[in-house]
């Protein structure tokens, strides 16, 4: 199983957010992938983890409003990978 999706699973959050977080990862992810084209797996896999950690910072830290928590978690890729 990948680190990020366990970041995710092991977060103590109740069954809709858990859901929700995943989700918001899922689609995130998604819209940005294309921009590590060409990297090699395990930076790949260190940014997915990033990307998993920060969702679950921010649901802790009580944005759980899906839209809200995806364009956080995009601006806060995007500071981190100048190439998003």
């Amino acid at each position: 199983m990948p680190r990020a999706v366990r970041c995710i699973e092991r977060a103590t959050f109740d069954h809709d957010l858990s859901k929700t977080v995943g989700d918001v990862f899922n689609a995130e992810w998604h819209a940005i992938e294309p921009a590590f084209d060409g990297w090699q797996r395990p930076a790949i896999e260190a940014a997915r983890t990033s990307l998993a950690k920060v969702a679950v910072h921010f649901a802790r830290n009580g944005v759980t409003d899906p839209q809200d928590l995806r364009v956080r978690l995009h601006a806060a890729m995007t500071r981190s990978h100048a190439a998003l």
